[in-house]
């Protein structure tokens, strides 16, 4: 094999690449490539990365819990690299092994299984069995066994059919047969030992960490790994030099993978499966979540704000799951959805490319970034969603955020007075003893007007009351997108905002305390907390009226009408139209709005009509909403400041160090 250096990684996939999977999708035929030099030196796949590190890698959940199956198929162009890996909580680790060329591979349990027509499965019964799990191991007390592979395979695979690599605990083996019972696997052992010297022999049955790996065929074993507890069994691309960085395919999702698959044997439900866990660097992370959060089209800005976010989360959810399925975080929208190279653009790798080794932190924590669709203009505070106050996830209007024009923005509701008895008895009010609800009462979230509680009362006089915003959401389930809503028996009448414009106003600066203003009564002293907004077409914010004159270390600031040219109008006129000055210190977002009030009326006048904003839980950041901010001109790190209040973004390396 040639020691060549490893091709430097190419950052956007072929159109021959992704033209080879869809055959492959289509076909179940496994990819040709012509092969133009060989593959990459072996220990270049080795890391061991602690999570503070420049080349931390994140452990990401694919499948574990109900979804981890017996079997899992990856297709990788050139082969794949066998290795063992260890995930703890504090690093990752993986060392390459092996090597095998074949391009299409199965991780399956190691026990007795059943194959068939481009199917395997665990057999139930010894009869069924097609492929055992029981093999006559050798070993050699000195030298390298696997280097004999092939004159062992010359012995025995026209008897035994297999005759393969494995690793144990740590030691390099040849087992050879597949037998589906010790007492088959014995005398074969007899057998296999009287032809050879010097070789520990010995018969090995299936264990609780062990996993095969087999052809498409199911029908030829490739490799076999068992370890401890704490080790797991890992597999990666084999790259070739010169030519374009290859993915591991992943057949039940079809999506592409960077980095490692880590197979772990599981029980879930009583049910045996392996876990599959995708080793990752965070910059291949953050790029494989971007473009199923938000669409890579939108605005670079918008982009580069979600980088930062995904990471943040990221870097602050470590281990989140660690204690429950052994990973740091979920590839679902439980944590962030990440589906890996499949939808990855030139644009999302520029965005993550642009702010990389940047978090957000607040204080001496870094910011769990939460995110959700949209808000309905207005953020909670995580105290009323999941409990726990963060002071970057505050209450706060949003008001540059247009929902009125997105999907799921707003949307209506209808729910019965029994359906609504059921809702509370289903989510265990066991309180509630009759058949429906008949009066309600809620609060919201103080000055948010997401639903804080909501009580219902039956026909008895029975009451319940679900408190906070996410045991509110879930109350009336798939009725509601979100707890920013309004609900009424029989009628209800509603106000809602449409988003006009949006400006972004840069003041130059991000001043504190006292400024010295100059103005037409002469010099006075203001707190800049108080300049929100300044124009000579109208009267200003605070009753500061004409251009404005601000004494800065760099100088005096003008403000004029050349500078900002919007009238001010807190209250709506005639047509509910008015102006929302949202002040970030040193930049101002300038939205124009208009209130428009309906009625909508229940079906039955003894239903409750609901009528809600926004979509998700309303923490954080509106994933339409950035995208508004960034049309009206926002810059990136703008954005996250406008989301999460007195955050502040910084180096990894410098935060850790």
């Amino acid at each position: 094999m040639s020691t060549r250096k490893k091709s430097s990684r190419s950052l956007r996939l072929t159109a021959f690449f992704l033209a080879s999977l869809i055959t492959v999708s289509a076909l179940g035929t496994a990819i040709l490539f012509k092969i133009e030099t060989s593959a990459a030196p072996l220990d270049s796949y080795a890391f061991n990365t602690e999570k503070t590190a420049d080349d931390f890698r994140l452990a990401v959940g694919i499948r574990y819990g109900s979804s981890a199956y017996p079997l899992h198929s990856i297709t990788s162009p050139n082969g794949i690299v066998i290795g063992e890996a260890d995930i703890s909580k504090t690093e990752h680790r993986f060392t390459p092994l092996y090597e095998l060329y074949e391009t299409d591979v199965s991780a399956v349990i190691d026990a007795n299984l059943k194959t068939g027509y481009e199917s395997c499965e665990i057999a139930t019964k010894e009869s069924d069995t097609d492929i055992g799990g029981y093999n006559v191991e050798l070993t050699l007390p000195a030298g390298e066994i696997w280097s004999l592979l092939d004159d062992l395979q010359g012995l025995f695979i026209a008897e035994y059919e297999h005759v393969f690599p494995s690793y144990s605990n740590g030691k390099k083996t040849v087992r050879v047969g597949a037998f589906p019972n010790y007492a088959t696997a014995s005398s074969a052992a007899g057998a296999i030992g009287a032809m050879l010297d010097d070789f520990g022999i010995s018969v090995v049955s299936p264990t609780s960490s062990g996993v095969t790996f087999l052809n498409s065929d199911y029908d030829t074993i490739l490799f076999e790994y068992s370890g401890d507890e704490d080790s797991c069994v890992g597999a990666t691309a084999l790259q070739k030099t010169y030519t374009d960085y290859a993915y591991l395919y992943y057949s039940r999702t079809s999506y592409l993978y960077d980095g490692v698959f880590c197979f772990k044997r599981s029980i879930y439900d009583g049910v045996e499966g392996l876990s599959m866990i995708n080793l990752i660097d965070m910059q291949s992370y953050v790029e494989g979540v971007l473009p199923y959060e938000i669409s890579s089209t939108w605005p670079a800005e918008c982009l580069k704000a979600f980088s930062l976010m995904v990471r943040s989360f990221a870097m602050a959810n470590l281990n989140r799951h660690y204690n429950a399925y052994g990973f740091d975080i979920c590839a679902s929208s439980c944590c962030q959805v990440y589906r890996g190279r499949q939808l990855v653009t030139d644009s999302v790798i520029d965005a993550v490319t642009a702010t990389a080794g940047k978090i957000l932190v607040y204080g001496n924590t870094i910011a769990n970034a939460a995110y959700s669709s949209s808000q309905g203009g207005y953020s909670v505070g995580s105290q009323y969603v999941w409990g726990g106050t963060l002071g970057y996830l505050v209450n706060q209007r949003t008001a540059w955020e247009d929902y009125a024009d997105v999907k799921n923005g707003t949307w209506q509701a209808e729910i019965s007075e029994k359906e609504l008895a059921s809702a509370f008895k289903n989510q265990g009010y066991s309180s509630i003893k009759g058949s429906k609800i008949v009066d309600i009462s809620f609060e919201t979230a103080d000055d948010s007007p997401y639903l804080y509680s909501f009580t219902g009362t039956d026909e008895k006089g029975n009451s319940a009351t679900a408190t906070r915003c996410s045991k509110v959401k879930s109350l009336f389930g798939s009725k509601v997108k979100s707890s920013n809503f309004k609900i009424a028996k029989g009628e209800l009448t509603y106000t809602y905002t449409d988003v006009l414009s949006n400006r972004i106003i840069n003041l130059g600066g991000n001043y504190e305390g006292e400024v010295t203003i100059l103005t037409s009564e002469g010099l006075v002293k203001k707190d800049v907390s108080v300049l929100n907004f300044f124009t000579d077409l109208g009267k200003a914010l605070n009753d500061i009226s004409g251009a404005l004159f601000l004494n800065t270390g760099e100088g005096t600031a003008i403000l004029t009408s050349s500078d900002v040219d919007i009238p001010v109008s807190t209250q709506p006129d005639e047509n509910g139209i008015y102006t929302v000055v949202s002040n970030f210190g040193d930049f101002l977002i300038v939205s124009e709005v208009q209130d428009i009030t309906k009625t909508v009326r229940a079906s039955d006048p003894n239903s409750y009509v609901i009528v809600g904003m926004g979509s998700g839980h309303g923490v954080g950041a509106s994933q339409y909403g950035t995208l508004h901010l960034a049309k009206a001109g926002a810059t990136y790190d703008q954005i996250v400041r406008a989301y999460y209040v007195g955050s502040e973004i910084v180096n990894i390396k410098d935060f850790f160090n």
